[in-house]
């Protein structure tokens, strides 16, 4: 399973967030499908975080946080964490996903 923030930046990565007009009401349905697709193959899917039901969809509280300042435009750059010990805003590192579950990721992502 994968902290939300992690497909995001993957996706942000492998696909221009321009062109597919990836903002931040656009990852969440993206995460909340990919979770629903990969519980077909897994049983506690890719996703570790908690979905909330709001107006205009599924939400996950750390996407939405992570992107609110791009409002509806499409997002520019990656999520971040503050890393404690030197005390900068660090991208969330995505190469841990395995080959199997970016197949999923990316499957979903062209439907």
């Amino acid at each position: 399973m994968y902290e939300a923030r992690k497909i995001c930046n993957f996706l942000l990565a492998r696909h221009d967030a321009q062109r597919f007009d990836l903002t931040n009401l656009r990852l969440n349905k993206l995460v909340f499908f990919i979770h629903a697709v990969s519980l077909k193959t897994r049983k506690e899917g890719l996703v570790r975080n908690h979905f909330e039901a709001w107006q205009f969809g599924p939400v996950i509280r750390p996407i939405f946080d992570a992107f609110k300042s791009y409002g509806d435009h499409w997002v520019t750059e990656p999520a971040k964490f503050l890393d404690y010990a030197s005390g900068e805003l660090k991208p969330i590192p995505f190469d841990d996903i395995a080959a199997t579950d970016a197949e999923i990721i990316d499957e979903v992502f062209a439907e």
